[in-house]
């Protein structure tokens, strides 16, 4: 037992020295993983992209990636310690990459065996690119506003809230099994996609009110593109109607390039998804993200700045304060979130505001509200009760731009892994 512990042990410093000669050991530590479900695998399965440690439970090869992809883990690669240095098996590539690893384990790694899985990025669950702002943490140069500063003054000002089951941003993935649909809009006919019966605009609906944003975002099936719909509602022959729609890559930045131009359904000029709370987030208590904000338009100023590119177009007459669209919002790293008592899902989110932040991207009533999907409206009630702990923390990054996203300097957490190709 004894000799075991040891092999273990030993097994785990290499691993962990590897990691660290690759910078990734503190995604390894920290990223989104999934208890993994399987009967040959203990540990977490980073099936939304990332590093995880694992222990396989015996078998195959080939039985190990069945359990590995089962999990949605796209394009995993696995490395494990043998003979002192490392070995790896990148799934899908030629022989000759794996052959060292064939060799070792011709009838599959031992029980016990302790592997580094690295699952690529989803693009549907954890979108856009690894250098897009969306996914750039907040730097140690960032300048945070003073509790007495105009702008803190204005964001505390109002309550806070969460928006999901209504006026939010309902998104689904599309399959090549789900019926192809045409898409219009104002009448005109837009695209023909694949998408799911089952998808249906954010409440309040347009036959609610005729100012709803009934909100809809469908992934494509090879998850390259979302189609983002704004004031959109289905015909019964399956249509899907809107007041306007873009298609937006999920490889790029999310953002539009230029001043005054969008490419997205929101008010600030980029994608609607960028910035949501996903459910698989809430479930794994970490949001690896910048967040999405809306404040009341009597705290917003004139003049969008980066990232936003553009602003409510009734902004000059409703905006009454000094917050500009674009603004990044975030919580300072003095603030001990540990001594906040936060529920596990309010501390992640209380995290990502720390590590990552949020970024003004629409008006809204009722002072700050962040935005959930809607498949996520079931997990959010100890979150919307620790909203009250947060709200006070909450400050302006005074220094972030183009040239230094989240105020530059050493990010507070790592890189977004790789997307999947």
């Amino acid at each position: 037992m004894r000799s075991s512990s040891r092999s273990l042990t030993r097994a785990i410093g290499v691993i962990a020295v590897a990691l660290g000669l690759l910078g990734a050991f503190l995604f390894a530590s920290h990223g989104p993983t999934a208890e993994a479900q399987g009967p040959r695998i203990a540990g977490n399965i980073p099936y939304a992209g990332g590093l995880s440690l694992v222990v396989w439970n015996g078998g195959s090869t080939s039985d190990l990636v069945n359990e590995v992809q089962s999990s949605g883990c796209l394009e995993p690669t696995i490395w494990s310690e043998g003979g002192g240095s490392f070995v790896v098996y990148v799934v899908g590539a030629p022989q000759q990459v794996n052959a060292r690893w064939n060799t070792l384990y011709g009838a599959g790694p031992s029980s016990g065996q302790v592997l580094v899985l690295r699952c690529a990025r989803d693009p549907f669950l954890w979108p856009f690119a690894s250098d897009s702002p969306w996914n750039t943490p907040i730097g140690s140069a960032a300048v945070y506003g003073s509790p007495t500063d105009e702008m803190t003054r204005d964001l505390l000002r109002l309550g806070i809230g969460i928006n999901s089951a209504t006026w939010s941003h309902p998104v689904f993935h599309a399959s090549t099994s789900d019926p192809e649909r045409r898409t219009e809009v104002d009448g005109t006919t837009y695209a023909f996609i694949r998408v799911p019966d089952s998808a249906e605009p954010a409440l309040p609906s347009l036959r609610e009110t005729n100012t709803a944003d009934a909100h809809l975002h469908i992934v494509d099936p090879e998850s390259r593109y979302v189609y983002e719909f704004y004031a959109a509602s289905r015909l019964g022959d399956g249509t899907v109607r809107a007041r306007r729609a873009e298609r937006i890559a999920l490889d790029g930045s999310g953002l539009a390039d230029n001043r005054g131009q969008s490419i997205g359904v929101r008010a600030y000029g980029g994608s609607a998804i960028a910035g949501l709370i996903r459910r698989w987030e809430l479930e794994q208590g970490y949001i690896p993200h910048v967040l999405a904000i809306a404040l009341d338009s009597q705290l917003m100023k004139l003049g969008p700045v980066w990232p936003a590119t553009t602003e409510d177009r009734t902004g000059p007459s409703v905006y009454k304060g000094s917050i500009p669209m674009g603004t990044l919002i975030a919580i300072p790293p003095d603030v001990n979130l540990q001594s906040l008592g936060l529920s596990p899902s309010g501390f992640a989110l209380a995290r990502a505001l720390q590590d990552y932040g949020a970024y003004v991207t629409d008006a809204a009533s009722g002072g700050v509200k962040f935005y959930a999907e809607t498949a996520a409206s079931d997990l959010l009630e100890d979150v919307r009760a620790d909203l009250d702990k947060i709200f006070p923390y909450l400050r302006p990054v005074l220094n972030n731009s183009e040239d230094a996203p989240g105020g530059g300097g050493r990010p507070r957490a790592p890189i977004a892994p790789t997307l999947a190709r």
